[in-house]
């Protein structure tokens, strides 16, 4: 039987809801939610509109895995590794694997480009059923290449808790943080989920090292949240104006940059953003913000299944990409965000005991 890990300077209510930090999940999955509907318009008469939104709302998932780590340190008072994987399992994992089949049987229906390099292309069926589980990118749903890249930081978590009781952490993230702005974010299609998991892992140990020091870190934001806001506020505006290049900085192999240049600002810009948001999130706590709250509440539903509804939306418009107005767009992003809401609502209402199994809700 796995002993429980003790953390030190975890807090005396270990599991107490920290509804700051939960709110912040309904902004990461609208953020999100609204990046994938920049894609599916054209922008040929908005460009420097299109430049603003893709600097401002890409790369966001930054937040999510912020988010993430924050509430693994949370609820590791008393950690048992089995009992953990097993959590994870059943409200991430197999919610993921039913998410995944629409997009998986579409792919081996169409037989699309995901299998078309020729070491692929002879792969029997059960190989390319496990292939696209493992890297999800590759598929029509291509948002949940999240899920294998955070389950490595499941597997991991006997380390990072280990790594979170030590000064090591700081020399860490010295490190880590230049690496993946040098490094960029690698395309999470094929092959990358390893480097994917190093290129975020800065934020999830800084979300666990906020947690660790959350008095502080609170008043640190109470007394210099105007900071953060200006400092943010000055790359997005610097950045919009002198960069030739807008949204993520990615790479298909390593320092092939393709003109975007050396330094990954989204990525510094995301990281600025987090404490932003954060001393946001806790100044207005007292506020009553239901839609918000239940959007946390559902957020992983809408993760998973808020690509079909685009993917449903251009199958109607015949595979035709439009020009953007402001009307198709809020109208595109509402459905994104209302239909998988109203699936894991209804799925709290009928199956209140498995919802959270097979939808994550």
């Amino acid at each position: 039987m796995t002993e429980p890990v003790q953390v030190p300077q975890a807090p005396a209510e270990p599991t107490r809801f920290l509804g700051d930090i939960h709110r912040l999940r309904g902004v990461a999955i609208l953020l999100i939610v609204a990046t994938h509907c920049l894609y599916f318009f054209h922008w040929t008469d908005h460009p420097q509109l299109q430049n603003a939104l893709s600097d401002l709302l890409d790369n966001s998932t930054l937040l999510f895995v912020f988010i993430s780590g924050y509430l693994f340190l949370h609820g590791s008072g008393s950690f048992s590794y089995p009992r953990y994987l097993l959590t994870k399992v059943r409200n991430v994992i197999l919610p993921f694997a039913l998410a995944s089949l629409p997009a998986i049987a579409l792919e081996l229906r169409h037989d699309s480009l995901a299998f078309a390099a020729p070491a692929l292309h002879e792969l029997s069926l059960p190989a390319r059923i496990g292939y696209l589980y493992l890297y999800p990118g590759a598929h029509v749903n291509y948002a949940l290449w999240f899920i294998p890249v955070v389950a490595i930081y499941y597997l991991a978590s006997p380390l990072l808790l280990w790594v979170s009781r030590r000064p090591l952490r700081y020399a860490l993230l010295c490190l880590l943080v230049p690496l993946s702005i040098l490094m960029h974010r690698p395309s999470y299609a094929h092959n990358h989920n390893l480097a994917l998991a190093l290129y975020f892992v800065p934020a999830y140990l800084l979300g666990m090292g906020c947690r660790q020091y959350r008095p502080q870190t609170l008043a640190v934001l109470e007394r210099h949240l105007h900071w953060f806001a200006a400092a943010f506020g000055a790359l997005f505006v610097a950045h919009l104006l002198l960069s030739a290049h807008h949204g993520k900085y990615t790479f298909t192999q390593p320092f092939e940059f393709h003109g975007q240049g050396a330094i990954d600002w989204s990525f510094v810009q995301k990281l600025l953003l987090v404490p932003l948001l954060c001393g946001l999130a806790w100044r207005w706590r007292h506020l009553r913000l239901t839609v918000l709250d239940y959007l946390a509440d559902v957020s992983f539903t809408v993760f998973f299944l808020h690509l079909y509804v685009i993917f449903v939306a251009s199958w109607l418009l015949h595979w035709r990409t439009v020009e953007v107005s402001g009307v198709g767009l809020a109208t595109l992003f509402a459905a994104a965000v209302l239909l998988p809401c109203a699936v894991a609502s209804s799925s709290r209402r009928l199956l209140p005991v498995w919802s959270r199994s097979l939808v994550g809700s």
